[in-house]
């Protein structure tokens, strides 16, 4: 089985600059099977990472836990 761009989920890190939240896309990730596979570019340093199939959420509307 295939994985489609439909199935390719946007992974983001929700970093603090001036007080003010940003959204930066670290990489991507994608299921085959039952496995979920992640290719990062970079890491960060808080160690919290969004997975999302869209564009970065509003920092208003979601918060990490």
């Amino acid at each position: 089985m295939e994985s489609s761009t439909e199935d390719i989920k946007l992974v983001w890190a929700l970093t603090e600059k001036e007080g003010r939240k940003v959204w930066a896309q670290v990489g991507v990730a994608w299921e085959a099977g039952e496995l979920l596979f992640a290719r990062l570019d970079a890491m960060p340093l808080s160690g919290r990472l969004c997975l999302r199939a869209g564009g970065p959420p509003s920092a208003r509307s979601e918060v990490l836990q």
